[in-house]
Order: C-alpha cells, then structure tokens, then sequence
C-alpha cells in the first residue's frame, strides 16, 4: 500500500508538474506569439511607411521627368527661335552691307557732282571776273574802229 501512495503521490505531483509544464509552455507561447504579432504589426507598419515613402519619391520623380522633358522642349524652342534670329541678323547684316555700298556709291557720286558744279562755278567766276576785260577791250575796239 505504501507503494500504491507513492506511485499515486508521484503521478499527482508528475499530473501537476504537467499541467505547470503545459501552463508554462501555454504561457511563453503566448508571449512569444504577442511579441512575433507587435513584431510584425511594427514591421508592417515600417513597411507601409517605406511604401508611402517609395510613393512619394515616385511621385517626385515622375515630376522632375516631367520637368525635364518640358525644359527639353523649351530649350529645343530656344534653340529654334535662336537659329531664326541668327539668319534674320544675317539677312539684316547683308542689307546693310548693301545699303552702305549704296551709300557709298551716291557719296561718291555726289562728290564727283560737287566737283563738277565747283568747277563750273569757277569757270564762271573766271568768265565773270574777266567779262569786263572783255568787255573794256570790245568798247575799245569799237571805239577805234569807227
């Protein structure tokens, strides 16, 4: 009987021993799931801020392409317009190249008159200043003639 107490004392204190086990091991997983399931909440939520982040710099970056292709297309329009205005100042460099020659020719052809005019107002100034030579000989001439 003796025996029968403690085979019945050991498999009572192996019975609690147990269910202590099993509360323990019930209890730690608990723990660890409660500490995996923070773990993950925190890590998705770190994962759902990188994302918004990711987001965010994409959207940053479509931006700047788009900004990008629109400057492209102003600097192309820049050039176009630079390009025009190259060959209008050409165009304008031509003329006036053209004018000047003009000018120059009328200058000259202008001087060319002024000489002729000062020379035809010389030789009448000579006519003139020698008109009453003549015209005293003329009278003399006359004169002794008769």
């Amino acid at each position: 009987m003796k025996l029968k107490v403690s085979y019945l004392a050991v498999m009572r204190d192996y019975t609690e021993m147990f269910q202590v086990t099993s509360y323990l091991n019930g209890y730690c997983y608990r723990v660890l799931a409660e500490q995996a399931e923070r773990a993950m909440k925190d890590q998705q939520t770190l994962l759902e801020h990188k994302e918004s982040e990711l987001r965010s710099a994409e959207e940053h970056v479509r931006l700047l392409e788009e900004q990008v292709s629109s400057l492209k297309r102003i600097t192309e329009a820049d050039r176009e317009e630079l390009a025009k205005l190259r060959a209008t100042v050409s165009e304008l460099d031509r003329e006036k190249d053209e004018l000047q020659m003009a000018v120059d020719e009328k200058t000259e052809q202008e001087a060319s008159q002024m000489d002729a005019v000062a020379a035809r107002v010389s030789a009448v100034q000579h006519w003139i200043n020698y008109l009453p030579e003549v015209t005293r000989l003329l009278i003399t001439n006359y004169i002794f003639s008769l």
